[in-house]
């Protein structure tokens, strides 16, 4: 329920309008005023981290440089790079003494990545994010035809991240509900045929959630041949939308999908526009690096781990964050005319991959697209024990022969592994459970590499 809106609130509704003014044209200002506006919040955000952050003041001292010394986003590479682990072993450190704690948004993240981290945000941050929302709200509106009331169907896990920044939204600030869509909540541990009769019942032009759950519901239905209402766009984030299910809803069902980056160390990274080139950047929020091992900055078209800078959270720090996730910079702008930079692929974590003998690594989408392949499969699961041990889950449509899909899974195991020597226990499940975020994690490796 909507609180009357308190003259806090009002301030901070006040605040966001603002915000908001300038967001239909802030995607498209000229590329040099967009990198000026970064590189601004750049060196605001380092003076004020070494001002108030312990492990900033602590780093910059050790490595003698000054808050001067840092005038664009390309100098945050002078800083060093900061682990999922760092955060998570001592979230505190990164904490900036100018903010009282119980003035701030606690979120926490799920652990999918290994992790479980505390990440504080102050109001200001919150509703600058929220008011960026309305660059994919934008892009939205040109598959839906309006900007707001349409209907909606959300799959997400309630006490996930967006809940906790909504309601703390509306906690502190006030919109109109008119402004909002009619949304239709739906749990990922929902059982398909239950989540196939809310889609049906509540008929939502926009399906949004965690990638990997819209598209085994959606395979689903089409294996089984159950009708399943099609929206005008599907919008996934929070996980990777497996590519066979992505080409099977918009080729078999002829739905647009598109895909937004966010975590919970940064709300607004990037967002797919219309045209689907690749994923444009929030970079008045949030700089995005692409580096190689040593954590040096790599050129675009070249595939490296995500680096990021939150610019604009100045309550939880985080410069140079390694986000565990691969992605790539794209040589060339979208034709879409937005002038924001464009992260051309983002592969998902670099923890989600098939390890091979010789420290190489397979990832997901490789061996995942040769056992959907197989006729009947219709979720599958990688726990990888050893370089050379496998054990996976299966879960199969009705009306096909187990012995005979063992053998063709057997094969595309082959193929995907090139040969390789491997031992895999196939294990034939009617589900498969989602990890206590909601998440579904496709690849679960606990080998060493070699």
């Amino acid at each position: 329920m909507r609180k009357f809106p308190t003259p806090s609130r009002l301030y901070w509704a006040a605040r966001t309008a603002a915000y908001v003014a300038a967001e239909h044209r802030i995607p498209y200002l000229p590329r040099e005023k967009l990198l000026q506006l970064r590189d601004a919040r750049a060196r605001r955000i380092v003076k004020h981290a070494y001002e108030t952050v312990p492990f900033y003041r602590r780093e910059m001292d050790q490595r003698r440089l000054k808050p001067g010394d840092i005038r664009s986003s390309k100098d945050l590479a002078q800083l060093p790079v900061i682990s999922g682990q760092d955060l998570a072993e001592d979230p505190l450190q990164f904490v900036s003494s100018a903010y009282p704690k119980d003035r701030l948004l606690e979120l926490t993240t799920s652990g999918s990545s290994g992790h479980s981290k505390h990440v504080f945000w102050d109001k200001a941050a919150i509703f600058r994010a929220h008011a960026t929302g309305l660059r994919h709200r934008d892009v939205l509106s040109e598959f839906v035809g309006r900007r707001s009331g349409y209907r909606m169907v959300r799959i997400h896990r309630g006490g996930g991240t967006g809940h906790e920044v909504q309601a703390f939204h509306q906690a502190h600030s006030w919109v109109p509900a008119i402004a909002d869509p009619l949304t239709v909540n739906l749990s990922p541990r929902e059982p398909f045929a239950e989540a196939v009769q809310v889609i049906n019942d509540h008929e939502p032009v926009v399906i949004r959630g965690f990638g990997a759950c819209i598209g085994a519901i959606y395979r689903w239905a089409w294996a089984g041949g159950h009708r399943i209402f099609r929206p005008k766009v599907i919008c996934y984030g929070g996980e990777h939308m497996p590519q066979h299910d992505r080409e099977l809803i918009e080729s078999e069902y002829g739905i647009p999908v598109i895909t937004s980056y966010q975590a919970c160390e940064a709300l607004r990274i990037a967002f797919q526009c219309e045209r689907a080139e690749g994923l444009h950047i929030s970079v008045d929020q949030t700089d995005v690096r692409i580096a190689d091992s040593d954590g040096a900055t790599l050129p675009p078209g070249e595939t490296g781990r995500v680096l990021i800078s939150n610019l604009v959270n100045r309550a939880t720090v985080l410069l140079n964050y390694d986000l565990g996730d691969l992605g790539t910079m794209a040589v060339s702008a979208c034709s879409c005319g937005r002038t924001l930079p464009v992260l051309d692929r983002l592969e998902g974590r670099a923890d989600d991959m098939v390890k091979l003998p010789g420290g190489e690594a397979a990832h997901e989408s490789v061996v995942l697209s040769r056992l959907y392949g197989v006729p009947g499969v219709m979720r599958i699961q990688i726990i990888q024990t050893s370089i050379e041990d496998f054990r996976i889950k299966v879960v199969r449509s009705e009306g096909h022969d187990w012995n005979r899909m063992q053998n063709e899974l057997t094969i595309a195991m082959e193929n995907a592994l090139e040969g390789r020597p491997f031992r895999v226990q196939w294990e034939p499940v009617d589900h498969i459970d989602e990890e206590p975020s909601g998440k579904f994690k496709s690849v679960i490796s606990l080998a060493e590499a070699t």
